[in-house]
């Protein structure tokens, strides 16, 4: 497989297909298991437009830190920060293996998940439950590993224990305390979004004197 990227360069599965020409049985299966696993070890790199390439560079452990929309991957080796390429879905605290190639990191997956909960709403498909997300950094349903508290339709902050390509696993920590449909969708977005809802004690005591209006 290694080998096949090697001489093709970027592809796409099935341009792979016609590269190595598998039989459509259990060749064709195992191959798709074999890139799977490469690209799960980060060996390989799929971009979001369906190529796969070999990754470059030196393989490294680190943990993520935003700068509002500017992303880095500090070492867990020695310390050092380095600016982290398409870093659209990671977060704050995830610690993940990348790729480290001259003075940029690319991420190749993400093993340890961010402490800080999701929001996402409660939903119950069967006997499955999920929260679909309502964060922009986790996009989709979260699986619930463990039937959660509250019933569909609440909004709930679900600390994630897996983050996959194509799956993230989670449990809910909290239902977040909400009134009638608008209230709740202001809850959920605060929540999201982080935006706290307590003024600081110092600004709180802020008056404004009663003589200022709003022309003045």
């Amino acid at each position: 497989m290694r080998a096949a990227l090697a001489a093709v360069g970027p592809a796409t599965w099935s341009e792979l297909v016609r590269h190595l020409r598998p039989d459509r049985g259990r060749q064709s299966q195992a191959l798709r298991r074999l890139v799977d696993t490469l690209v799960a070890s980060g060996e390989v790199v799929r971009s979001r437009q369906g190529e796969y390439r070999l990754a470059a560079g030196e393989k490294v452990a680190g943990e993520v830190a935003r700068t509002g929309r500017a992303a880095a991957l500090r070492l867990l080796a020695d310390g050092r920060s380095f600016p982290l390429a398409k870093d659209s879905r990671l977060r704050e605290g995830d610690r993940v293996e990348a790729w480290l190639a001259g003075e940029v990191v690319e991420a190749a997956r993400v093993v340890e998940p961010s402490p800080a909960p999701v929001v996402g709403l409660l939903q119950q498909l069967a006997r499955r439950w999920f929260a679909e997300s309502l964060d922009p950094r986790v996009k989709g349903r979260i699986d619930l590993v463990t039937t959660p508290p509250g019933r569909a339709g609440d909004v709930v902050e679900v600390r994630l224990l897996s983050v996959s390509e194509n799956r993230a696993e989670g449990r809910v920590v909290r239902i977040v305390e909400t009134g009638n449909e608008a209230s709740r969708a202001a809850e959920a977005l605060l929540t999201a979004c982080r935006i706290p809802r307590r003024w600081p004690a110092l600004v709180s005591d802020l008056r404004v004197p009663a003589h200022v209006t709003a022309g003045e």
